[in-house]
């Protein structure tokens, strides 16, 4: 901002719904005007929303899964299988809608309002639920409660991107970092420090997507084909290899652990080749164009990350999981849980649970950028 704004209009600016943690970068789309001449209006690009509900959607039937994996060879097939449709894809999505810029005052209060900000209000959301289910009040927001640590992890990306961009080679070198810190043994889930780090490079791939363009790089008919050629040989190589998975290999939340620990590294390189290898190709393979539903619901995909959690702790508190024995009833649990996370993202629960999510408070804040000097 310049010193030109006004008090209002950056309190304006900050209210807009676009300085969201789920901001996106827009197309622009020429319009008529009454006197001929062209004016320009941005409009949302559908393609990485597309490609959002789908990621959003798995890490919620996986969540569901998961309880059942360890007596379910068809959940274990699809935890690793999808895997890299899930978290990769956010965190490359995430590193694709963010900027190196230097963080102005807009930015900064947008980082701290819409990622660290919900990100202490759903701890507290989760602390209270499970103080009301065991009748224990711990509110810890140093170690991220379940499924939060993205929105911590995604802080500290944001947050350090600007600095990280200037230095050469920062892909590979944190790369280096991914595999190194897993030898740190004081690197573990506190401040999601572990995952972090691990996570960066997905990160800072989608950074450098978006300097490339995402259309341009996948908008090809051979990279469609490759996508397809590496599903096909990822999901074989699951079917075949499933019982020698680690599921802490794809986690990364704590240092190496066994007799071996550079076997351990050398998993983490598959890992995370897997993982951005992974991303890119579903993201190749997602229709771009605007999808009805999908497309909108994926444009609320951190309504269904935020808020499944809750529901899945509720279930397991009940009891549901360990009703679960047959294959039919494993897949009733994933074809409802599928259901559940649409739903999260539908106008109604967007509509009651906005202020929560997708805040635009600025009461706190200083709008007058000369008074933050």
């Amino acid at each position: 901002m310049t010193s030109t704004n006004s008090t209002g209009d950056t309190a304006a600016a900050l209210k807009d719904p676009d300085t969201s943690v789920q901001a996106e970068p827009t197309l622009p789309q020429p319009l008529n005007t009454t006197d001929g001449q062209a004016k320009t209006e941005k409009v949302r690009d559908p393609w990485p929303d597309n490609a959002r509900f789908i990621a959003a959607v798995l890490i919620v039937v996986m969540h569901f899964a998961v309880e059942v994996i360890e007596r379910s060879d068809l959940v274990k097939n699809l935890f690793f299988a999808t895997w890299p449709m899930r978290v990769p894809l956010y965190a490359l999505l995430a590193g694709y809608f963010s900027s190196a810029a230097p963080i102005t005052s807009k930015r900064g209060i947008v980082l701290l309002r819409n990622v660290l900000f919900v990100y202490l209000l759903f701890e507290f959301l989760q602390t209270v639920q499970k103080w009301a289910l065991n009748g224990k009040f711990d509110f810890n927001p140093g170690t991220p409660s379940f499924a939060l640590w993205f929105l911590l992890s995604l802080f500290f990306w944001r947050l350090s991107l600007p600095l990280l961009s200037r230095i050469r080679w920062i892909i590979p070198l944190s790369i280096v970092a991914a595999l190194l810190v897993g030898y740190a043994s004081q690197m573990g889930p506190e401040l999601s420090a572990s995952r972090t780090v691990a996570f960066l490079p997905i990160f800072l791939v989608g950074w450098k997507l978006r300097e490339i363009g995402l259309h341009k790089t996948l908008d090809r008919v051979w990279v469609r084909v490759a996508a397809v050629a590496f599903y096909a040989f990822w999901f074989t190589y699951v079917v075949y290899n499933v019982d020698d998975l680690k599921r802490r290999w794809f986690s990364m939340t704590r240092p190496y652990r066994g007799d071996d620990l550079d076997h351990e590294m050398l998993m983490r390189a598959m890992v995370l080749t897997v993982g951005i290898l992974g991303a890119l190709a579903l993201l190749a393979l997602v229709p771009r164009t605007k999808l009805m539903w999908i497309t909108y619901l994926g444009s609320g995909s951190m309504y269904i990350y935020l808020l499944h959690p809750l529901i899945v702790r509720q279930f397991g508190y009940h009891g549901y999981f360990d009703t679960l024995d047959s294959r039919a009833e494993v897949l009733s649990m994933l074809a409802g849980s599928a259901l559940i996370g649409t739903l999260l993202a539908t106008p109604p629960v967007r509509k009651i649970l906005k202020p929560l999510v997708q805040p635009t408070y600025t009461w706190l804040f200083h709008t007058d950028e000369r008074k933050t000097r």
